[in-house]
């Protein structure tokens, strides 16, 4: 089933793990809804923009890369190849306008990832756990869903068997307050829309890469 998990932390609950068998199904922030890949097609024709591109905020100066912010200028340094395990490579996607953010693409050895900075003070957003310690400053593909005022970021792990779906709050100061990180056991998120204010369009691969699994919604409850 789509909804069971195999790993799940909450912002004030200690992390708990289901073995097969005993993988428990989460309903509680979100509905599953099962749609048809025309559907799905239709809702990524209309959602694939998600972040404002204005050429203006980036620069390239050889293999630097400097946005600029309201207060600052951010500066990323590409790793050029062939340096493979330190390999990192800087995109500017665009800025993401449900939160200010400015949103970049780091390309790694054999994986990707997502970092955003603050569109007026250039600071670095990272994500806190209650306590205040320091959860993660790197994401998935980001995704708001406005009617909670929150950040989700979907991160597809094949090695360990499943997709990562991570929850966050959008403080007051801009950074992210943890909600819930959830390991979805049974399918690879590979395409991920906004399709409103409140729902998630989903088309997944089978966990173990043998084929297109099912398309879906995540809905908010």
């Amino acid at each position: 089933e789509v909804c069971k998990v195999s790993y799940l932390r909450e912002a004030d609950s200690p992390v708990r793990e289901f073995e097969e068998g005993k993988r428990t199904c989460l309903t509680d922030l979100f509905a599953f809804e099962e749609i048809d890949s025309a559907k799905f097609a239709s809702i990524s024709r209309d959602r694939a923009t998600t972040f404002v591109f204005d050429s203006s905020f980036a620069s390239w100066q050889g293999d630097t890369l400097q946005i600029k912010a309201e207060q600052a200028i951010i500066t990323l340094v590409n790793t050029p190849p062939p340096v493979e395990d330190n390999m990192m490579h800087h995109m500017y996607i665009g800025k993401l306008p449900e939160l200010n953010y400015h949103v970049v693409n780091v390309s790694l050895w054999e994986s990707s990832e997502y970092i955003f900075f603050d569109a007026v003070s250039g600071r670095r957003i990272a994500a806190y756990a209650p306590d205040g310690t320091v959860l993660t400053d790197s994401f998935g593909k980001p995704l708001v869903l406005a009617k909670r005022g929150w950040l989700v970021s979907l991160i597809a792990d094949p090695y360990e068997g499943g997709s990562m779906l991570e929850v966050y709050e959008v403080g007051s100061d801009g950074n992210l307050q943890l909600v819930r990180y959830s390991l979805f056991s049974d399918w690879l998120a590979e395409e991920s829309y906004q399709a409103g204010s409140s729902t998630i369009a989903l088309k997944a691969l089978h966990n173990d890469l043998t084929g297109t699994g099912p398309y879906f919604n995540l809905k908010l409850l």
